[in-house]
């Protein structure tokens, strides 16, 4: 309840903004590390413009949207400490490591020594890193990997560049929409979808349709008991036509250099597809008659984030052209697991033998239809992962635009023939500690030494 509050007090403070017409504006001007109850996705994204360097929360798990906007932004976060705000006083010098998911306060000399010189090494690291920028993410092998990023923000498009990203895996539209605190019209929105499209040309743009509701904050007054299990995603969508059809002619105008690609999300049934299909021909017929240009062969996919997709990913396989697999709310679904709720967080498991065999699946039967099969979820970031999603005959990896480099480095030191045998004793274990003992042990053996970063050593 105390996390819900949260996000109903943000929504009044945004109206009262809204009704003032005043855009949110920053007076902070020395470096501040927020410390607070909860943080919204809405306040990382407007924090990060300002002269804030780093995140504290009471509240919060690790794969929160909040959280994954802030390790997208780089900036350090460590959220659900519950008594951070009682502890934590104004004017402390406070040193927040998001790598450990530690928080210094009131540092020694002796502690600020040590942590100046990571950041220095780290520095060092990230210049070492943006060498690979021009190289394939490829295997030892020769197993080319399509290394994707995922995008919140306008400004990120340029880091996905100069990170030396294949592309745009996953537009998360929704911030779009929480920014300006109102749902864009048709042109404001082509004009975003645009941008980005141009700036990433010719590599491609995967936009994901409105994934409001959950975690995310809708800008309209709906109050429910389960907002993750209740009118989020597609459903949404398919309720509010008018706006689903605004934000596809949208997309649609915005494809004509044939980068593009639609992305439904939270879909649990083909009737989905199909009513969201025949909405998009909809679509395609106004723009012709109105002789707006656009990609007549646009490509649709699929997250596959809820069970019943995983179940019928042999079906949905006849309907789209990609899946992008969503392990956030795929595997919060499949164990009953808030992956808000740092009570339980620790029974969030990627290695849950379930989830392993769910993606397994799920890439199987894709493969089976010439399906693309790609991954956007948070255990793509997860280095220790990496080797075994790579084994399991992923197609693509989409992670935050900072994580670009250091994943793209963890892929060239893997070998596909390896990585498959690993996958097959993961297949056979029976408990989420077998298997990462497993992924682990393999990491620690054929990849670690090849890093040098804070993620692993520190």
């Amino acid at each position: 309840m105390k996390e819900r509050s949260q996000d109903i007090e943000d929504i009044k403070l945004r109206i009262i903004r809204n009704i003032k017409k005043k855009k949110w504006q920053s007076h902070i001007i020395d470096e501040v590390i927020v410390v607070t109850d909860n943080l919204t996705p809405a306040d990382t994204v407007l924090f990060s413009r300002a002269n804030i360097k780093g995140y504290v929360t009471n509240f919060g798990g690790l794969t929160s949207h909040a959280a994954i906007i802030a390790r997208s932004l780089h900036i350090p976060a460590v959220l659900g400490l519950h008594d951070a705000t009682a502890k934590i006083n104004d004017s402390d010098i406070v040193i927040v490591d998001g790598y450990r998911g530690e928080v210094v306060i009131n540092p020694t000399e002796l502690q600020l020594e040590y942590y100046k010189k990571r950041i220095e090494s780290l520095t060092l690291y990230d210049e070492e890193l943006s060498t690979l920028k021009d190289l394939p993410a490829e295997t030892l092998d020769g197993r080319k990997i399509s290394l994707l990023a995922n995008l919140d923000i306008s400004e990120e498009v340029d880091l996905i560049v100069s990170n030396g990203a294949n592309g745009i895996g996953l537009i998360r539209t929704e911030q779009l929409f929480e920014e300006l605190d109102q749902f864009p019209n048709e042109e404001q929105q082509f004009e975003w979808y645009t941008q980005i499209a141009e700036k990433i040309y010719p590599d491609i743009a995967i936009i994901r349709v409105l994934d409001i509701g959950g975690d995310k904050i809708l800008p309209v007054d709906v109050q429910e008991a389960n907002p993750f299990l209740g009118w989020r995603g597609i459903r949404f969508l398919l309720d509010n036509k008018q706006l689903f059809k605004t934000q596809l002619r949208a997309i649609l105008r915005a494809s004509v250099h044939k980068n593009i690609k639609i992305m439904l999300p939270m879909v649990a049934s083909i009737v989905e597809v199909r009513q969201s299909k025949e909405i998009i021909e909809e679509c395609k017929r106004e723009l012709n008659k109105e002789k707006h240009n656009y990609d007549k062969n646009i490509e649709l996919g699929i997250m596959v984030e809820i069970p019943s997709a995983a179940v019928l990913a042999h079906e949905f396989a006849k309907e789209v052209s990609f899946f992008s697999i969503g392990t956030n709310d795929l595997i919060q679904y499949l164990l009953a697991v808030d992956r808000g709720n740092e009570i339980v967080s620790n029974l969030y498991q990627e290695f849950h033998p379930s989830v392993v065999r769910t993606i397994d699946f799920i890439i199987k039967e894709g493969k089976r239809h010439n399906v693309f099969v790609s991954i956007c979820g948070e255990m793509a970031s997860d280095q220790v992962a990496i080797p075994l999603l790579i084994g399991l005959g992923l197609d693509s990896l989409s992670v935050s635009p900072a994580l670009i480099p250091v994943t793209k480095q963890i892929i060239r030191n893997i070998s596909y023939e390896e990585v498959q045998k690993l996958v097959e004793k993961c297949l056979t274990a029976v408990t989420e500690h077998e298997i990462k003992n497993l992924v682990t042990a393999y990491f620690d053996k054929s990849i670690k030494e090849h890093l040098k970063s804070f993620f692993v050593d520190n």
